[in-house]
């Protein structure tokens, strides 16, 4: 409790830097306890770490070409900066495998996930910045939104995929500047980091960024906050566009080419597949797969929500009067996952993929930070709709899963911490604990709800 005082004093920045590395410890240092690395044996070792030893090579000048090359090393021939651009070079964090000696890229290579990991958090926390949340809840939000299931997932399988989850926020600071009359030049910025960071993940955060856009200006507007006119609106979004594409050109130009002209660039692939709706086995996984470490990995459903966020959700529609924006977003992202025409234009018209999903971790999060600071103010009736939706989900589980309620331990780990949180949220409205003693229950439910996921995720590289 001393240290949960003392906590409360200090920046977000460093009590959510005491916490990420107590979470770390107690998650990604699992593979090494059954002697494997973060190094993942399908694509981690066949592609991202050779081409991080090769991009270390060209960094300290001891490749036979540079990067502004042709290298005859990929496959027939191909030009080197185009092809690393997908991995490396527009990755910063790439470049400080520079630092690391060439029998140390192992090592590398893990703790740029893990500086990668940490500063999803930071972005995370800048975005928050400008809302009137307290600081537990920013906290809580912050651990939750690094920890969550798509970073747990991707961390291990593929690590720049984090890229996005840095970005996205800070795409969504600038955009929330520039609604209120602030300058442009966030978000041009951030624009231009997202183009030159992957074009790929470039495209779905558009897709997220638009909607955002849309969405924070008529939510304000609706509030009565000082917004600009759409005129100026239009006019200092266009300068914000042009300056990231500008910033981006010299990189993204070379790269969309050799995507055009690469052969795993189809255009005569089905839109989705030809496939209407997913197969019947994705839908009946879903409910098991919403707050526990499971993954749909043929179509990317990976979600895993903190038990508090799954309440956090609830209560946000039970009061969608108060947040009809996020309730819409919240809907909208629940249809996303049932159709594939959904999944396929967030995936560039092709296959249905949910990799778009890392754009809702944002809301979710959202949602939890609202029902943290509101905490004080639950009623009965919430408390009922947190039971009906807990029972519900869990009733849902055993149908779909035949009747049963067989779970690997973690998973049933996850399902007793949801349980204690509606306990929680139970015992303070019947014993009035004071606010600051529910949020600390709260906070140490979530550190063993993000550690209990993380260590299931770690069991199955």
């Amino acid at each position: 409790m001393f240290f949960f005082k003392r906590i409360k004093k200090w920046s977000p920045v460093i009590s959510y830097t005491i916490l990420f590395f107590t979470v770390v410890f107690l998650t990604y240092t699992i593979p090494f306890l059954a002697g494997h690395n973060l190094i993942w044996n399908v694509d981690g070792i066949s592609q991202h770490y050779p081409i991080l030893m090769e991009f270390q090579r060209i960094l300290q000048g001891k490749a036979h070409q540079s990067l502004f090359g042709w290298s005859w090393n990929l496959g027939l021939g191909a030009d080197q900066l185009a092809t690393f651009a997908y991995y490396v070079v527009g990755d910063p964090f790439s470049y400080l495998i520079a630092f690391f000696p060439a029998d140390k890229v192992a090592l590398g290579y893990q703790l740029l996930v893990i500086l990668r990991l940490y500063f999803v958090g930071i972005a995370f926390l800048i975005w928050t910045s400008h809302f009137h949340f307290s600081r537990i809840s920013r906290l809580i939000g912050t651990l939750i939104y690094t920890f969550s299931g798509y970073d747990f997932y991707v961390s291990l399988h593929h690590p720049f995929f984090l890229l996005p989850m840095i970005i996205f926020p800070l795409l969504c600071f600038g955009i929330d500047h520039l609604v209120i009359g602030h300058a442009w030049e966030w978000l041009g910025m951030a624009i231009a980091i997202a183009l030159i960071s992957n074009f790929y993940f470039a495209y779905i955060m558009a897709l997220g960024s638009g909607y955002y856009l849309i969405s924070r200006y008529c939510h304000l507007s609706h509030l009565k906050v000082k917004t600009i006119s759409l005129s100026k609106l239009g006019y200092r979004l266009f300068l914000a566009l042009t300056t990231g594409l500008l910033l981006a050109s010299v990189l993204l130009i070379p790269t969309l080419l050799t995507v055009f002209h690469s052969s795993r660039t189809v255009f005569h692939v089905k839109f989705a597949n030809g496939l209407w709706w997913y197969p019947l086995k994705y839908y009946l996984a879903i409910p098991n797969q919403l707050i526990t470490s499971t993954s749909i990995s043929d179509y990317w459903f990976i979600v895993n929500l903190c038990g508090l966020t799954f309440l956090g959700v609830i209560y946000v529609v039970k009061h969608a009067h108060c947040y009809y924006h996020l309730t819409i977003t919240l809907a909208l992202i629940g249809l996303g996952t049932i159709f594939p025409a959904f999944a396929a234009i967030a995936n560039a018209g092709t296959t249905p993929s949910n990799r778009w999903l890392f754009l809702a971790i944002l809301p979710f999060t959202w949602a939890t930070m609202i029902l943290v600071d509101q905490v004080a103010n639950l009623t009965s009736a919430d408390l009922k709709w947190f039971l009906i939706g807990t029972i519900g989900l869990i009733g849902l589980v055993w149908l779909t899963q035949g009747f049963t309620l067989k779970q690997a331990s973690h998973n049933l780990l996850t399902y007793g911490i949801l349980l204690s949180f509606l306990i929680v949220l139970l015992a303070a409205l019947a014993f009035r604990l004071k606010n600051f003693q529910i949020k600390w229950l709260l906070i140490g439910l979530v550190l063993l709800n993000i550690i209990s996921n993380g260590q299931g995720c770690k069991r199955h590289p």
